[in-house]
């Protein structure tokens, strides 16, 4: 190996640890913290629950006119939809959302519920 080549493979290695520094730091230290969660139905504002609230363990339903329900489940800073009547579940199988910006929704039930605060970075990058 010549002198060239080694210093070629030092470049390559340090461009990849510092690659790696900065999507770990992007991933795991830069986060926002929530502001807390808004659930509608329609335009109308159901209920906010504020970002100290989301702390604490709450399981609360929400009645829709004209019929259903879906019941909602607030656990260590993150939310989500615990069980629905709907009829696709995809609320229900949405899971748990903790980052600003992250929604819920029940198409048939017309609810949504997002997380507020604003979002750190992009979302996702498709290569």
């Amino acid at each position: 190996m010549k002198k060239g080549d080694r210093i070629l493979l030092l470049v390559i290695a340090v461009a990849v640890m510092v690659g790696y520094g900065v999507l770990y730091y992007r991933d795991n230290i830069s986060d926002v913290k929530a502001a807390g969660a808004v659930i509608k139905i329609g335009d109308e504002i159901y209920r906010e629950i504020p970002a100290s609230r989301m702390q604490e363990d709450d399981i609360f339903t929400v009645e829709i006119a004209g019929g259903g329900y879906n019941t909602i489940e607030v656990s260590a800073g993150r939310i989500r939809v615990k069980d629905a009547d709907c009829t696709d579940r995809i609320c229900v199988n949405t899971g748990w959302i903790d980052k600003p910006g992250e929604i819920i929704v029940c198409l048939p039930h017309k609810l949504t519920v997002q997380i507020m605060g604003q979002p750190a970075g992009v979302d996702s990058v498709a290569y």
